[in-house]
């Protein structure tokens, strides 16, 4: 699944709560992969996703790019 924002960025910032639960629920059994250029926008949905013991993993494109 894939959330286009277009022109814009912090659109899903107002939305994000009932979207990460929307994905708990509808796709509990999937893996999910989100990307966001907002640190305080990964540290919340992984906070999300861990009140509700799933597991979630932050990778840094940038740091790998670097290596």
């Amino acid at each position: 699944m894939q959330l286009n924002t277009g022109s814009c960025p912090g659109l899903l910032t107002v939305y994000t709560p009932d979207y990460l639960d929307l994905l708990r629920n509808e796709f509990y059994d999937n893996q999910i992969i989100m990307s966001t250029h907002e640190d305080m926008m990964s540290a919340f949905m992984r906070y999300k996703f861990k009140n509700y013991n799933l597991s979630e993993k932050r990778i840094n494109l940038k740091e790998l790019a670097t290596e």
